[in-house]
């Protein structure tokens, strides 16, 4: 096999596992989109008051300024408390491996319409889901009525993957 071949079948048998990721990735950042947006807006609130507690612990006094005067003037000028850039940085971080994995199971998705259906059954059932000779054999007669041989899939396999090479063609590698 090619090294283009290779990197195909390797991409089908992940597919599945890049499907379920891109899922958890994409909860995983709504999740943090909402608890960044409700910081902030703890954050805007807490400026907007006159009465919150000096939000860097120190005590009010005379000649010292507005704390809430301050971290809003801070927050206006762009100003994020740590624990907010370190939610914005995870999410970057998951954006991007999503942005990555959701680039695979496109590329997946497309090869596999430009299948017949019988090269598409075959090829889920064989690299995507990882079933095994006998039972794609078994499986193949009680779906087609026809007796067929492990060399008969094969073959329906190399074609499928050869399509699937010329589908691809430049985009990968």
């Amino acid at each position: 096999m090619g090294r283009k071949r290779d990197f195909i079948v390797t991409m089908l048998r992940e597919y599945s596992k890049a499907k379920a990721q891109c899922a958890c990735l994409a909860v995983r950042i709504v999740e943090l989109e909402g608890q960044i947006r409700r910081r902030a807006q703890s954050l805007a609130a807490d400026a907007a008051t006159d009465s919150p507690a000096p939000p860097d612990g120190m005590p009010r006094g005379s000649g010292t300024g507005n704390p809430v005067e301050r971290v809003g003037i801070r927050l206006a000028d762009g100003w994020e408390p740590a624990d907010l850039k370190k939610q914005r940085a995870e999410m970057d971080q998951l954006e991007a491996r999503l942005e990555t994995l959701s680039y695979r199971v496109h590329y997946v998705d497309a090869w596999l319409s430009g299948l017949t259906p019988d090269e598409r059954t075959l090829i889920t059932w064989q690299l995507i889901e990882g079933r095994q000779w006998r039972a794609l054999i078994e499986e193949w007669e009680k779906r087609t009525g026809e007796f067929t041989t492990k060399d008969t899939l094969k073959r329906i396999k190399y074609q499928a993957l050869d399509k699937i090479e010329e589908i691809a063609g430049e985009t990968l590698i």
